[in-house]
């Protein structure tokens, strides 16, 4: 059994309105750890999203899979720097 759940979400950062010509992709991801401290990545939603697009699917993920907690951020990478 999963003692946590999470959505993450990195929003790509080179087109405000998710349509990057490059294809970049909004990150989002549901993942879990277990009672030994595993992980596990239980869904995979990523995409070219607007804002609002990628925000509706990280929320509706959230509630689906009943998460416990949702991040969000823009971590460093290739990409987004």
């Amino acid at each position: 059994d999963l003692v946590r759940l999470v959505v993450a979400v990195d929003p790509q950062a080179a087109d405000p309105d998710g349509r990057d010509e490059d294809g970049a992709e909004t990150g989002i991801i549901a993942a879990g750890t277990d009672d030994r401290g595993d992980g596990y990545v239980l869904r995979d939603a990523s995409g070219q999203y607007s804002p609002g697009e990628w925000g509706e699917r990280a929320v509706l993920l959230h509630d689906e899979l009943e998460a416990d907690d949702q991040e969000v951020g823009r971590w460093e990478s290739e990409g987004g720097r």
